[in-house]
């Protein structure tokens, strides 16, 4: 950290006594909220570093989220397969909502979309997908996606998902496993859109992140650093772009968090390679206004246990969006909707179509209503009869104009053939004559009496 721009600004102590395994900022930027092998959460105050509130679980925490929908609302997951959202932190108490999977196991990941309200959650070695239909409600069932094509011939008891992140537009999952590369899943049919396949260069991967564009994918190998991959051109496109060696090989396999900071410019990682006073497991950014923030939590230190929070100054950053990037203006009015409404977002998407039908329906209604009584039809008929009889009177005339052109075609057809008749009988009289030896005025000297 010290060869960059980021200087530590507050170090949270006196608060974890085991390892620091998920750490996340609020989308407001007012607190971080930590979790950690010693079952508790502690969420913190980034602008004096105290402790606001400590809320004790069953089991060690390994994942932490903020839901993107519901205001100081966090998603807690753990060890032990409990999955539960904690919202209304007071003096007097908090909310507790257990969301339930229908499975329960150790669970390594979340993620959720606030589009289409998709909670997804790497549950022991599957990956299940379930979905908010209210404030603090789940459907209390999920969707289980299959597995890598590799990873299911297989009973290695590693097999895992890593990390989660949806797409977008929150149809498609990509699953970062411990050892079968990473699978974009579409969750509408649970098909394979793409796959990085595991390969020399990364056997097994510890952790990954998306860029905030969507466009790359870093992964966090266990041997010789960071790998990333560009995404964002499809299958078509998709390939290795750049590793990230380390200056020397790791001290020993340790799965180590991997973030893009000051808005997908740059990208933090813990190592165990180097100067190593301190193991850092945990490590998440955030950017407000020009100052870029980090946050580290460090394993192996029991009651010495810490969080250090590094900021820099780096200007023309834009803030981090409290909203998603979403594909079409549609997603961002729904998403919008669906933070204050109280129903499913399926619900809430019928329901605004419905609203925008209706309304079109009515306008048009309204529309013909005002032009029926603002149309001056008494003078539009007069002007169509006109027009009609003059139409009618026009073809009258076109009629008999036709009949006798007909008329006199005929009688010339007539004269002609009549004309032609008498040529060719004369014609056919000469030659008679001609052949007999008799003159052509045979005729004329009959005597007559």
């Amino acid at each position: 950290m010290s060869a960059t721009a980021y200087v530590p600004v507050h170090t949270f102590k006196g608060g974890h006594s085991g390892n620091v395994n998920a750490l996340a900022f609020a989308p407001s930027g007012r607190y971080l909220a930590s979790g950690s092998d010693d079952q508790q959460v502690i969420i913190w105050a980034m602008s004096s570093g105290t402790q606001l509130y400590r809320i004790g679980f069953e089991s060690a925490v390994d994942a932490l989220l903020w839901h993107p929908r519901w205001q100081d609302t966090l998603i807690v997951a753990c060890e032990n397969g409990s999955l539960a959202q904690l919202c209304g932190l007071t003096l007097s108490g908090y909310e507790r909502h257990d969301i339930f999977l229908g499975v329960q196991s150790h669970i390594y990941c979340i993620d959720f979309h606030p589009t289409t309200c998709f909670l997804a959650a790497g549950v022991g070695p599957a990956v299940l997908v379930t979905r908010e239909t209210g404030q603090n409600k789940y459907t209390g069932a999920s969707m289980r996606l299959p597995a890598p094509d590799d990873a299911r011939t297989t009973d290695d008891p590693r097999h895992r998902a890593v990390a989660l992140k949806f797409d977008r537009s929150g149809r498609r999952l990509i699953v970062t496993y411990l050892l079968h590369g990473v699978v974009c899943w579409n969750l509408t049919d649970r098909s394979s859109v793409w796959r990085i396949a595991p390969t020399t260069l990364h056997r097994a991967i510890g952790h990954s992140a998306i860029s905030p564009d969507f466009r790359h994918v870093i992964l966090h190998a266990f041997d010789d650093g960071l790998h990333s991959y560009n995404i964002g051109g499809g299958l078509d496109h998709l390939k290795h772009w750049r590793t990230y060696k380390l200056d020397s090989a790791p001290r020993f396999r340790l799965a180590l968090q991997v973030s893009f900071v000051q808005e997908g410019r740059a990208i933090v990682a813990g190592t165990t390679t180097g100067q190593v006073y301190d193991v850092v497991v945990a490590v998440t950014g955030m950017q407000s206004g020009d100052f870029s923030y980090i946050a580290t939590g460090t394993a192996k230190k029991g009651a010495e246990t810490y969080i250090k929070i590094w900021k820099a100054n780096i200007p023309g950053l834009p803030s981090s969006p409290t909203l998603p990037v979403h594909e079409t203006i549609a997603d961002a009015v729904m998403t919008h909707w669906n933070g204050w409404l109280p129903f499913s977002p399926d619900d809430a998407k019928r329901m605004f179509l419905d609203a925008v039908c209706t309304i079109a329906l009515l306008l048009g209604l309204w529309g013909l209503f005002q032009l029926y009584y603002i149309t001056p039809w008494r003078h539009i008929a007069k002007i169509l009869i006109i027009a009609v009889g003059g139409m009618i009177e026009w073809a009258g005339k076109g009629c008999m104009q036709v009949g006798r052109i007909v008329s006199d075609t005929i009688q010339l057809g007539a004269n002609l053939i009549s004309w032609g008749y008498a040529t060719f009988t004369a014609w056919i009289i000469a030659k008679i004559l001609t052949a007999l030896g008799l003159p052509l005025d045979v005729y004329e000297r009959i005597p007559t009496e």
